[in-house]
């Protein structure tokens, strides 16, 4: 064989295999690899395998790719392998959103993406009642929403 250049990457969920399709480019012919994965190992054990003794196809396709059907493979995505397990953040209204990093905020945001999801009401839900319209009685006096106090400076 020749040179070969990589078309595409998949897996079978069962038994578990890492499938790489190619093409031989001296004859044009298409050809397709097909590799057990042995899920008891690691992430990164399993990846740095495959490097070794199918070297010849993994070279193929992109390292991203590889990894990504690995974990799907696995079922564990590589950070969670190598690092210890987190817990998904709760959604505390008293907690400073501006004070936290990129990545908390967006584990943050999914998680009340998620809270949301749940509790929203859709057309044909029970209880789903089309344009609600509720008006609030204050329970305390505020100073900022007194009508007296209007200023024409607009």
């Amino acid at each position: 064989m020749g040179a070969l250049r990589g078309l595409r990457i998949g897996c079978h969920m069962q038994p578990p295999t890492l499938v790489i399709d190619y093409v031989v480019l001296a004859t044009g012919k298409r050809r397709r690899r097909k590799i057990p994965i042995n899920k008891d190992n690691e992430v990164a054990d399993i990846l740095s395998e495959l490097r070794k003794r199918h070297a010849k196809y993994t070279s193929l396709v992109p390292a991203q790719a590889l990894e990504r059907m690995v974990e799907k493979l696995v079922g564990a995505p590589i950070k969670q392998a190598t690092t210890k397990e987190q817990a998904p953040p709760t959604v505390d209204g008293d907690l400073d959103l501006n004070a936290l990093t990129d990545e908390e905020l967006q584990q943050h945001k999914a998680a009340m993406d998620a809270d949301f999801m749940k509790n929203q009401l859709k057309p044909g839900d029970p209880g789903y009642q089309h344009d609600v319209q509720v008006e609030f009685k204050p329970t305390e006096k505020t100073d900022w929403d007194d009508d007296s106090e209007e200023s024409d400076d607009w």
